[in-house]
């Protein structure tokens, strides 16, 4: 916070009580003719500072100049860097250097303060900083009370800053503490090198060199001056960041006629920084002295700097306002009768206090503590104590629960207090809304995860999770505690007599009342017993396939059955999963190839993946038979008006055998013989004639097929 300081015009007495505190608050805020001060940066010259207080921070810092222009001449301001210095100045004096070049410097003064007896006094009435000066400098200071180095120390530095301070204020002071020089002999235009020491002090560190350049800049006006309105006061604000770099101090000014203006800061106003100021963007100054609301005010803020000059004036004007509220009403009391629908709300109203200019109060109601509130009732007047306010018959699930009250009282101007709130309940005789679905599954480590939507209700509290082994049993409560969240996981254990485990919920609100209890949600446990291991009976291979009869697992939640085959002549007799299939009686390897042996197991796979241990092996292995290779269709007749029979047939070779060779044997008997090889046919003829018989003998004929590994086919019935 920027704190301001007022100085009177008495002399400065030193006690122990204010030396025991002082701190070196006073220094000098950047002035605006920062940019005209251009530091020459060698190693030969130091740099010029802003501030005419020298550093606490650093010890043994040089001396501080500023310069300003005013085409017919420049003036010089200048500062020690502690009290030391200064005494010893006082009598060797500043020594000023000029030159066109800072290589080229010729002395053109030495400043001593101003002896006592040669100080004009007729200013001193209206220049009480020159008397302040006068007092600093040859005043006798009472320093009986000063003991030891550390207080004596500050006592010394509270003199010299107080000595800057006012040569701040009034160039006249500054002259008089020897802490300005006028240089005549310049020409406008012109840049100069000024060059500020001691003769007692030589090493460079206390050689002050500034430069420039002869044009004078008028001071601008203080930068965004403003004004806040408040309750019989002003809140008058301007900008840190500008001004603090142009002024040191300001003055203020008031008007309620915009013509006649007078000061309201009877001295300088000095702002110093605090660590919770750094913050802040804002210069302000509260006025609060013999202001009327609803007046308008006018002000003018000046700002001083360095070379006690002023600023033009930055204006800004403003009105205080009433912006008090009337004291509120304090409600007593708020009841609800259930068996009338009725609120009762009761109030007090403080007639010592009541404000003048009340304008009226309204009952406001909210179903939150916080709000939003809503007017109730119309406005309401003084005398008026209680409000009767009906809910209707027809009381609904969203209008049970609490109802908070609250008054608001306005006065004339808008401004506006709430009293205390109280609140009074509509019991909650309705059930919740039931969640509309559960759903939910049962993970690989037996966690059940269970989630459901939030009730429709607005006032459920929470919820009760049930289970059963069935959904006719009688279910439990899954959790002891309400459950406040919508959805739940827990541990149940794997083994288990039942497969299924059954949930249902039921919503609570905050008066304890149930919903009906949901849907019931059915989950399967996790299974870790494997099926029963199916069998495979015997293995078929008299059908040019390979049939295995089977006998299926006994468990009745089997998904799949594996089969497994393994080739006995091959050299990789590695099992190989052959096939996958649900529970059949009876499976065809339509993979078999002839005159292999196979080997055969399987295994079943429940819905949750446990495997059952492997079937007893079986084996097989796929033949031809004589019935399979049957010649069909055979027929023979004898050729009308010859002595020749002609033998016809149909024969379609099985698949298994479509690319082996065959031929076809024809077999004869002669009379009472019997039937013999007769001839060989190529397997494209589908009949044969035979014309080498004689008459009066009996030939009977028969058919079969004969492929090249010597396997036969069934032979025919002879005819």
């Amino acid at each position: 916070m920027f704190k301001y300081l007022f100085f009177t015009l008495s002399f400065i007495i030193f006690g122990e009580s204010l030396l025991a505190n002082a701190k070196p608050t006073i220094c000098l805020i950047k002035k605006s003719i920062r940019n005209e001060l251009n530091a020459i940066g060698s190693d030969e010259i130091n740099f010029s500072k802003d501030s005419l207080i020298p550093s606490r921070s650093k010890a043994n810092e040089g001396i501080v100049v500023l310069a300003k222009a005013y085409n017919d001449s420049i003036v010089l301001r200048f500062a020690p860097p502690d009290y030391a210095f200064w005494l010893r100045a006082q009598k060797s004096g500043f020594v000023v250097k000029r030159g066109k070049d800072s290589s080229n410097l010729k002395q053109i003064a030495t400043i001593f303060p101003i002896p006592l007896n040669q100080i004009d006094t007729t200013s001193f009435s209206k220049d009480s900083f020159s008397l302040m000066a006068a007092g600093l400098l040859y005043g006798n200071v009472d320093r009986s009370q000063v003991q030891g180095y550390m207080k004596e120390y500050r006592a010394n530095q509270q003199i010299l800053d107080m000595s800057l301070l006012v040569s701040e204020f009034s160039s006249n002071a500054a002259k008089i503490l020897g802490f300005r020089y006028v240089d005549k002999e310049v020409r406008p235009g012109e840049t100069y090198y000024y060059e500020i020491s001691n003769p007692v002090y030589e090493d460079k560190k206390y050689k002050a060199i500034t430069k420039i350049k002869n044009e004078f800049k008028a001071i601008r006006a203080p930068y965004q001056f403003n004004v806040n309105t408040g309750d019989e006061q002003l809140t008058l604000r301007w900008s840190k960041d500008y001004n603090g770099r142009a002024f040191t101090y300001y003055m203020i000014e008031r008007s309620d006629d915009n013509k006649e203006f007078y000061p309201i800061t009877e001295r300088p106003l000095v702002f110093y920084q605090s660590e919770l100021s750094k913050g802040i963007p804002d210069f302000s100054f509260v006025d609060s002295f013999n202001l009327n609301n609803e007046t308008k005010y006018y002000y003018k803020l000046l700002g001083g700097n360095s070379f006690g000059e002023f600023s033009p004036a930055a204006l800004a004007d403003g009105t205080p306002k009433d912006m008090t509220p009337p004291i509120s009403p304090k409600i007593t009391s708020a009841t609800y009768d259930y068996k009338t629908q009725l609120f009762n709300i009761e109030w007090e109203n403080d007639f010592d206090n009541l404000s003048a200019d009340f304008s009226y109060a309204q009952l406001m109601v909210a179903r939150n503590e916080k709000g939003p509130y809503s007017a109730l009732s119309e406005k309401l007047g003084p005398t008026e104590f209680n409000y009767i306010y009906n809910l209707g018959t027809d009381v609904t699930e969203e209008m049970e629960g609490r109802y908070f009250f609250k008054i608001e009282c306005y006065d004339q101007s808008g401004n506006k207090s709430f009293s205390e709130f109280e609140s009074a309940f509509v019991p909650d005789f309705t059930n919740p809304a039931v969640p509309d679905t559960l759903i939910g599954y049962i993970d690989s480590l037996s966690f059940v995860n269970i989630k459901w939507p939030k009730s429709s209700s607005k006032d459920v509290r929470g919820y009760w999770l049930y289970w059963a082994n069935s959904p006719d049993a009688e279910f439990s409560l899954v959790s002891q505690t309400i459950l406040t969240d919508t959805m739940y996981k827990y541990y149940i254990e794997e083994k288990s007599l039942t497969k299924n485990i059954y949930y249902t919920l039921r919503a609570e609100d905050y008066a304890y009342n149930r919903s009906e209890a949901a849907v019931v949600l059915k989950l399967k446990r996790r299974d870790i017993v494997p099926p029963i291991t199916p069998m495979i009976k015997v293995v078929f291979t008299d059908s040019l396939k390979l049939k295995l009869n089977i006998i299926p697992s006994g468990s009745d939640d089997v998904q799949i059955n594996q089969l497994f085959r393994r080739d006995i002549d091959s050299k990789d007799t590695a099992w190989v999963l052959l096939d996958s299939f649900p529970s059949v009686p009876m499976y065809s390897d339509h993979k078999a190839v002839l005159d292999t042996h196979y080997e055969y197991k399987m295994r079943a796979v429940d819905s949750t993946g446990n495997v059952s241990s492997f079937s007893v092996i079986k084996g097989g292995i796929l033949k031809v038979t004589s019935q399979n290779l049957e010649i069909k269709d055979f027929k023979i007749r004898q050729i009308k008006n010859s002595n020749e029979v002609e033998l016809s047939w149909n024969y379609s070779p099985p698949k298994e055998l479509k690319d082996k060779k065959y031929t076809i044997i024809i077999s004869r008997s002669t009379g009472q013989d019997g039937v013999k090889y007769y001839q060989e046919l190529n397997p494209q003829m589908k009949s044969f004639k035979d014309s080498n018989l004689s008459n009066g003998v009996l030939y009977n004929f028969a058919i079969r097929i004969k492929y090249e590994n010597d396997k036969t086919g069934k032979i025919s019935e002879a005819k």
